[in-house]
């Protein structure tokens, strides 16, 4: 199975040193809330040995902290992904924090065979083939369907192992098009 382009030409010779649109970082935490939303509250509990201890329990509603926000219960998983936000968020801000949206990567393998199949013939709105990715040396695909939204500073800790080239980039934004207006995709976009 392959893609109707060389490989090589998706991915730029090296990571681009600013935050790029189509970077692939490894290494990040994605998650998902548990079916039936728990909250959790913090507590100060008093311990023998350690004094005063903060933690969490579970509530059945939420508790707002000072601005607002409150925490709840997921399930995570590390993961690669790729940056969705155009570089011109970035822009001018080299010291400010930005938030970031990422898709999570997946591993073709990982998929059934008919599944794969669609993904590799680029037929499937949800995922787009990454193929040969350099560093992780394998086929990869980006799931829409999995995004998360991360600050900068994290992601700054992180290792981002290649950055997509303007041909890959293109593809990258054609594949969120289809994704999000759900149009067939023109006939040279197969392989």
């Amino acid at each position: 199975m392959t893609t109707s382009i060389d490989p090589l030409s998706w991915w730029a010779e090296r990571p681009q040193v600013e935050f790029y649109q189509g970077d692939i970082i490894t290494d990040l935490p994605f998650w998902t809330l548990t079916s039936d939303l728990r909250f959790l509250q913090k507590r100060t509990i008093a311990t023998k040995d350690e004094g005063p201890l903060d933690v969490s329990v579970e509530s059945t509603s939420p508790h707002l902290d000072k601005s607002d926000f409150f925490h709840f219960l997921g399930r995570g998983k590390f993961a690669p992904g790729i940056m969705l936000t155009h570089d011109c968020e970035f822009d001018n801000k080299k010291n400010k924090s930005v938030r970031a949206q990422i898709a999570r990567l997946g591993d073709i393998d990982d998929l059934n065979a008919e599944e794969r199949t669609k993904v590799m013939n680029q037929r499937s709105y949800s995922k787009l083939v990454l193929p040969n990715v350099p560093i992780l040396n394998k086929t990869l695909y980006v799931d829409f369907r999995i995004q998360i939204t991360l600050d900068t500073r994290l992601l700054m800790s992180k290792p981002k192992v290649a950055s997509l080239s303007d041909y890959g980039r293109g593809r990258l934004r054609v594949g969120l098009i289809y994704y999000y207006l759900r149009k067939e995709p023109p006939p040279d976009f197969v392989s």
